[in-house]
């Protein structure tokens, strides 16, 4: 009942939005959280729809962080009906645009999504170099302790136990 209720809350804001004409950035939101709520309910035709307008009015709206969570959902979207080439495209997208704005957490967002795409697809070798990259970028701007820089840290930890590289692993793990 969760995923009806969060669809049902979702189409409301976007209700709202369309008929009050409130500003781009909070009819963009309410957009990629509608999308999310119908991915969660399984209804992709439907998320298809609302993200790619989300997406067109985040970058209206000229709201670079926005349009980062509209092109992480839309390559979620995009993985889930078996594109992996297209979500990758679009995550490498939203990383370039997050870097470019200077917006470290839609970066570090990016950069999650980017490894866990190729992780959870079995590819943990591909998720390597991603996630090496994040976690220095975590480092360098002071968010390693962040939930993303955290999260960053456990998946290198453990892709580079799979991969064999014990050291390796329990020195990403390591703490201070």
């Amino acid at each position: 009942d969760a995923a009806d209720l969060a669809v049902r809350s979702a189409e409301e804001a976007v209700g709202l939005a369309d008929v009050a004409e409130v500003d781009a950035t909070s009819a963009a939101l309410a957009r990629v959280i509608l999308a999310r709520a119908l991915i969660l309910a399984h209804r992709t035709d439907d998320a298809r729809t609302h993200v790619e307008r989300a997406l067109v009015e985040a970058q209206a709206a000229r709201s670079p962080g926005l349009e980062v969570e509209a092109l992480t959902t839309a390559a979620f979207l995009a993985e889930l009906e078996g594109d992996r080439d297209v979500a990758t495209q679009r995550l490498g997208s939203a990383l370039r645009l997050a870097k470019s704005e200077r917006d470290l957490a839609a970066e570090l967002r990016a950069h999650y999504a980017l490894a866990s795409l190729h992780y959870y697809n079995g590819d943990i070798e591909g998720s390597l170099p991603v996630l090496k990259a994040a976690v220095a970028r975590a480092t360098e701007s002071g968010l390693r302790w962040s939930s993303h820089g955290v999260e960053l840290r456990l998946l290198h930890a453990i892709a580079l136990y799979l991969t064999g590289d014990l050291d390796g692993s329990l020195q990403a793990a390591e703490m201070f």
